[in-house]
């Protein structure tokens, strides 16, 4: 484990001190997450970014005042030297509280974030290759 996070696999777990039921159901949904049927990178040929569970509750601020909870986020985060890596970054209580169906909603959702900036690169890249 390096600078707090576990990496295994496609979910990477942020070190925690939750209550230890808290933990169990945590556990749960990312063996969901891992033994899932579908292999995003072989469904969508593309690699699927990490998933990061966040131990935290994400909070946006509009300029209205109100606030609200996000269930997730996708960020560039150092993965090696001079190498960064989108990661999606989903909180705890979405991942235990959130239908299956919605998880993997809002996995979708963040990874057209990752995607959409660097899809037109793929797209003109294809085009040339194939003429």
């Amino acid at each position: 484990m390096m600078d707090g996070v576990r990496r295994s696999g496609r979910v990477w777990r942020q070190a925690h001190a939750l209550p230890s039921e808290v933990a169990v159901r945590i556990d749960r949904r990312i063996a969901w997450l891992e033994g899932g049927n579908s292999d995003p990178n072989r469904d969508l040929h593309l690699a699927f970014p990490p998933v990061k569970i966040l131990p935290l509750c994400l909070m946006s601020h509009l300029s209205d005042g109100t606030r609200t909870c996000i269930p997730a986020r996708v960020r560039l985060r150092p993965y090696q030297q001079d190498v960064a890596i989108y990661v999606i970054q989903v909180t705890a209580a979405t991942l235990i509280e959130s239908t299956p169906e919605s998880i993997l909603g809002t996995l979708a959702h963040e990874f057209l974030h990752a995607v959409y900036p660097v899809a037109p690169y793929g797209a003109d890249f294809d085009r040339r290759r194939t003429h």
